[in-house]
């Protein structure tokens, strides 16, 4: 089923270089401030809102300088999150935070319509 997602431009602030769990309060935490129903992205909702900013607005969002990634709702094996971000010339990096460390690894949120 088709919907709209409004995802923020950047990781939440505080949320750089956090756990994972901490980052899922800090999103919640956002939710509750807004009075908005905010969740983490999914990958596809996330690769899809940063590559359609980029085809609408020509800049890259969750770029490679500095290098951001967001964290997602899914899990690889159980224990590592799934990010999107780090797009720079070679494209948009797709992949899990266990080769990637929390440096950084931040937490977008984001809103379905």
């Amino acid at each position: 089923r088709s919907y709209w997602v409004l995802m923020t431009r950047d990781v939440l602030p505080g949320s750089r270089s956090e756990e994972y769990a901490h980052q899922k309060e800090l999103v919640a935490g956002y939710a509750r401030r807004k009075s908005m129903p905010y969740e983490l992205p999914s990958v596809l909702e996330a690769a899809t809102a940063i590559l359609m900013h980029h085809v609408r607005e020509g800049d890259r969002r969750f770029g490679d300088r500095p290098w951001t990634y967001t964290r997602c709702q899914e899990v690889v094996d159980g224990r590592y999150p799934t990010i999107v971000g780090g797009f720079g010339s070679s494209g948009l990096v797709v992949s899990y935070s266990g080769g990637y460390g929390y440096c950084s690894c931040g937490a977008a949120c984001c809103r379905k319509f």
